[in-house]
């Protein structure tokens, strides 16, 4: 189930479990349990809401500002989704719309800001940006089990294979140069869904990943209940890229920079 599973000593994270349980309470227990997993994903919820997270789950940072970029470079920002199907399709079409109303042959190229997809699900976040992919397998789910691929093609973004669709567009668009230059914008708050996007991107030509390191949560994770109606969420596949390889940890941008004056130098570097 939990993907670290087999490197955890699990009778020594039994006896620190009930000591701080004895010594500190449940909540505290549970947290020294969801931090003996460490995936920094996995959580402990109520069934009235209240929410526990491993102590190191936060992921902040100062957000970059990008002022108002030049007039020959497209500019595509993204958000957090949870919601619907019919709300995923929305979503990813006002992307597409976005991309479709930006797009001119003169174009110098993109900027992909990721740094505000600090949670919420995954195959919405894909299907938006379908428009910048490559390739149609993206990447895959992997643990000491399976491996499931996860693409794009078509409007479409499918997990295992193109029939399975997680999310669609109703009027996808096509770039008029899909392999032009496209900078994605990543940051310690860019998280799981946000992840698998510069997963997705990392294989693509003409592409700068910049900014700071992701929150490093670059796992999928299930949701499991309990019989008083509690839950618990555990990670229980990695986030690969097209060529298998996972990210335990954070996802380092090929260029890191810690301020915005850094980031507009090598935005303007990159495209001139």
């Amino acid at each position: 189930m939990a993907l670290n599973r087999n490197n955890i000593d699990w009778d020594a994270v039994t006896q620190r479990v009930n000591d701080t349980y004895a010594e500190e309470g449940f909540d505290e227990a549970v947290v020294v349990f969801l931090d003996a997993l460490n995936d920094k994903q996995s959580l402990f919820a109520r069934q009235e809401g209240f929410t526990l997270f491993p102590s190191n789950a936060a992921c902040t940072a100062s957000p970059f500002d990008l002022g108002d970029l030049p007039d020959d470079v497209g500019f595509i920002d993204m958000r957090t989704f949870v919601g619907s199907a019919a709300d995923a399709t929305l979503y990813a079409g006002d992307r597409h719309n976005r991309a479709r109303s930006q797009d001119r042959d003169d174009l110098k190229g993109w900027v992909l800001d990721l740094s505000d997809i600090t949670a919420g699900e995954i195959f919405p976040q894909v299907a938006a940006l379908g428009f910048f992919f490559d390739r149609e397998t993206l990447g895959y789910l992997i643990n000491s089990n399976e491996e499931i691929p996860w693409g794009y093609t078509d409007g479409k973004a499918y997990l295992r294979n193109t029939s399975e669709v997680q999310a669609e567009v109703a009027d996808p668009y096509t770039l008029l140069d899909p392999n032009g230059k496209l900078v994605v914008i990543t940051d310690l708050t860019t998280a799981s869904p946000g992840e698998a996007v510069v997963l997705a991107l990392s294989q693509r030509p003409n592409t700068l990943i910049l900014g700071r390191p992701t929150c490093g949560k670059a796992t999928v994770a299930q949701s499991f209940s309990l019989s008083n109606g509690d839950f618990v969420v555990i990670s229980t596949f990695y986030l690969s890229d097209s060529e298998r390889n996972t990210f335990p940890g954070r996802i380092d941008p090929d260029i890191q920079v810690g301020n915005s004056n850094d980031l507009l130098q090598e935005m303007e570097s990159f495209f001139n």
